[in-house]
């Protein structure tokens, strides 16, 4: 009989929170922006503010908090390898956020090279959050592809934008 190998605890530990922070917060405020502008967007007629709200929410909130959560709820047990060199976290999340700021501003500015410039930034980000070990079998497999899927959506989602806005 086969046994079952030891089921993975869903504990991040105190380093790895620590390394989640400035996305957290850099997400939770992509949101409360996106809410800001959606509710000023219709009083003050500005035609592109529902899609800049949608784009801070869904892109600067909500993509970048599952990026960051989900590598690090992927992190091997009892290791503190995550993809990412040292604790040398912040620049990702800073290219993140300029990238995201960088792709509002393209379209707004009707400037396809900002647009293509923030692309690029966010498909940068997206390749370094790759998951680097998938088991072969059991629930972390399902996890790891289901991640894997996300990130391969977003890259899909950037390309289709970066279409869009050669309109």
């Amino acid at each position: 009989m086969r046994q079952s190998a030891k089921p993975r605890t869903w504990v991040i530990t105190a380093q790895q929170r620590q390394r989640a922070w400035p996305f957290l917060i850099a997400a939770a405020g992509s949101v409360v922006a996106g809410g800001l502008i959606s509710a000023m967007s219709g009083p003050l007629g500005w035609q592109h503010g529902p899609w800049a709200a949608a784009y801070l929410v869904l892109v600067g909130g909500v993509a970048q908090a599952v990026l960051i959560v989900g590598r690090l709820v992927l992190t091997p047990e009892g290791s503190e390898h995550t993809g990412w060199i040292g604790s040398a976290i912040w620049p990702y999340c800073g290219l993140w956020n300029l990238a995201t700021l960088l792709v509002i501003g393209g379209t707004l500015a009707s400037s396809f090279a900002l647009v293509l410039i923030g692309s690029f930034g966010l498909l940068t980000v997206l390749a370094v959050f790759w998951p680097t070990r998938v088991p072969k079998v059991g629930a972390q497999r399902g996890w790891h592809v289901s991640y894997q899927l996300f990130l391969v959506f977003m890259a899909l989602s950037t390309g289709v934008g970066c279409v869009l806005a050669l309109r």
